[in-house]
């Protein structure tokens, strides 16, 4: 079943990113209907091969005796396959949709940047749930709780931050969506490389946090226009 998961993201990974800082270009750049058409395609296969993958599972079901056993990780993975088809699909749309906002004929429209990052933060912290779930941790005593409490306070003190061009967040933002979509994570069919899910889960990280951080510049930017 892993495998069958796993050849359904390379089916997504074939259509990679071109390099983003040539994405943000004066308008009339790109090909906006090629895009829509080319991740309607991957859509298109994958749902034929989830469909071949539940007609497998549901072969294997009836050939089994006795108590059905308890469902391997594999199968807890690919039955959050629409969700992460759908976030991983999301995040490259709404990139694309960024950058057309960035190159609008008349004016950046800043508005639609902040909520096109907000769909990308959304959806690549399902994706992070989905495909790298935390392990369950002890609950700590309170006294350690609140020194960690105090310590998360530290590091996210806004004044400490310091702030990032529109242009080069989303660029950084494009470099990072591209190196999680393109990760060799998605082309292995028999094993991850602890070191590869290491450097995905990064990558898919650091989406995350420039997504939250574009949406918030874009939208100051849009309260003073």
């Amino acid at each position: 079943m892993k495998k069958i998961f796993i050849s359904t993201m390379v089916i997504l990974a074939a259509a990679a990113f071109s390099e983003v800082s040539a994405q943000v270009t004066p308008a009339g750049g790109g090909d906006t209907n090629l895009r829509d058409t080319d991740i309607k395609g991957r859509s298109n296969e994958l749902e034929r091969i989830d469909r071949d993958a539940r007609k497998e599972s549901s072969k294997k079901k009836d050939k089994s005796k006795g108590d059905t056993p308890a469902p391997p990780p594999e199968d807890k993975l690919a039955a959050k396959y629409g969700e992460i088809k759908t976030d991983y699909e999301q995040i490259q749309m709404s990139h694309d949709s960024i950058i057309k906002a960035y190159n609008s004929d008349s004016k950046i429209d800043y508005s639609q940047i902040s909520k096109f990052s907000s769909e990308i933060n959304k959806s690549a912290t399902r994706l992070n749930s989905n495909l790298f779930p935390a392990p369950p941790v002890k609950t700590p005593d309170a006294g350690k709780v609140e020194s960690s409490n105090q310590t998360k306070g530290e590091k996210t003190n806004p004044e400490t931050k310091k702030t990032t061009p529109i242009k080069d967040l989303i660029v950084d933002l494009g470099d990072n969506i591209s190196n999680f979509t393109t990760s060799p994570m998605f082309q292995n069919l028999r094993a991850v490389d602890p070191a590869v899910s290491e450097k995905t889960k990064a990558d898919l990280e650091k989406v995350i946090e420039l997504s939250a951080q574009l949406d918030v510049e874009a939208a100051k930017m849009a309260a003073e226009k």
